[in-house]
C-alpha cells in the first residue's frame, strides 16, 4: 500500500496547489466510499490483494496529504498539537469502544 501511496502524495500535493483543499478532501472521502463498494464485490484472493495494494494505497495517499493541510488551515498553527492530540484521543476512544461493543454483541 505504501509503495503505491507514496507516489500519489506527489500528485495530490500538486492538485492541492491548484484547487481548493476542500474539493480534494471531498474527493478523498468519495474514494473511501468507492473502495468500500469495491471491497463489497471482491470475491477472489487476488482481487483482495489488488484492492489492498492499489485502491487502498491511492485513497490513503490522497488522505495522508490532504488531512495534513486541512488541520493547520482550519485551526492555525499555534495550538495545532494540542488540538490534534485531543481529537486523536477522542477518535481512538470511540473506535476502541465501538470495537469492544461489536465483540460483545
Amino acid at each position: 500500500m505504501a509503495v503505491v501511496g507514496f507516489p500519489v502524495t506527489f500528485i495530490v500535493g500538486h492538485l492541492v496547489d491548484r484547487f481548493y483543499v476542500q474539493y480534494i478532501l471531498a474527493l478523498a472521502f468519495l474514494g473511501h466510499i468507492v473502495t468500500l463498494f469495491i471491497l463489497l464485490f471482491t470475491d477472489a484472493w487476488w482481487m483482495a490483494i489488488m484492492f489492498g495494494v492499489v485502491v487502498w494505497g491511492v485513497v490513503n495517499g490522497f488522505e495522508r496529504i490532504v488531512l495534513n493541510i486541512v488541520w493547520p488551515n482550519y485551526f492555525g498553527r499555534a495550538h495545532l498539537g494540542s488540538i490534534k492530540g485531543l481529537a486523536q484521543t477522542v477518535m481512538d476512544g470511540h473506535g476502541s469502544a465501538l470495537g469492544h461493543f461489536s465483540m460483545i454483541g
